[in-house]
């Protein structure tokens, strides 16, 4: 088994246990992915990335893992999301769809972070000007 293989089955058997209970869907989901790969594991590692960019499953355990927002589970599924990246293992639709997210995500997260240090500075301006 080469190393895409390897990695995706430890980290999507991690995902599914620590979300077995309160997420079944995500542990289904990884399991779904898990059998795909064992269908094609025997195969080349350009191969084997084909097939799984074959198809959308691929991305619903990340993406499940994702939205529940817990820094465990984004984590692993963020790092899943990279090896396929890495070994081209997404579809490029995907690929412009997640450069996207993340572009409006930390822009978000910068504007965020500069108003409120607009409204830490200002509100320390109107507490410095009452002496």
């Amino acid at each position: 088994m080469s190393a895409l293989p390897a990695y995706l089955q430890s980290e999507l058997t991690t995902l599914s246990n620590e979300a077995r209970r309160k997420y079944p869907e995500i542990k289904e989901a990884c399991e779904k992915v898990i059998m795909i790969m064992r269908a094609s594991k025997d195969r080349p590692a350009k191969e084997f990335a084909e097939d799984l960019a074959k198809t959308e499953e691929t991305l619903k355990p990340i993406y499940l893992a994702c939205n529940t927002k817990l820094p465990k589970l984004v984590s692993i599924a963020i790092g899943c999301l990279q090896k396929l990246i890495l070994h081209e293992a997404v579809p490029e639709i995907y690929l412009n769809i997640f450069s996207r997210l993340l572009f409006l995500k930390s822009f978000v997260l910068c504007l965020k972070f500069w108003l409120g240090m607009s409204r830490f500075s200002s509100k320390c301006y109107r507490q410095s000007s009452h002496y």
